[in-house]
């Protein structure tokens, strides 16, 4: 995962770079290291997952309303 599709993630999720940071139980300096080059492969995998969850939480959500 590249640094733009890090931040477009984040952005779906709602966090800030330091917020993703603190979440995945790292300092929220390093949630900006990652924005700027591109975070490690086990946390691209972890950020994926919990997109897919919200996703698929908010789909179900939805067919409530």
């Amino acid at each position: 995962m590249n640094r733009t599709k890090y931040l477009y993630e984040l952005k779906r999720l709602g966090l800030t770079q330091q917020q993703a940071g603190v979440a995945l139980d790292v300092s929220s300096r390093t949630g900006q290291r990652w924005a700027a080059k591109g975070p490690p492969a086990i946390v691209a995998a972890i950020l994926i997952i919990t997109v897919l969850i919200y996703a698929s939480f908010t789909n179900f959500l939805r067919a409530f309303q």
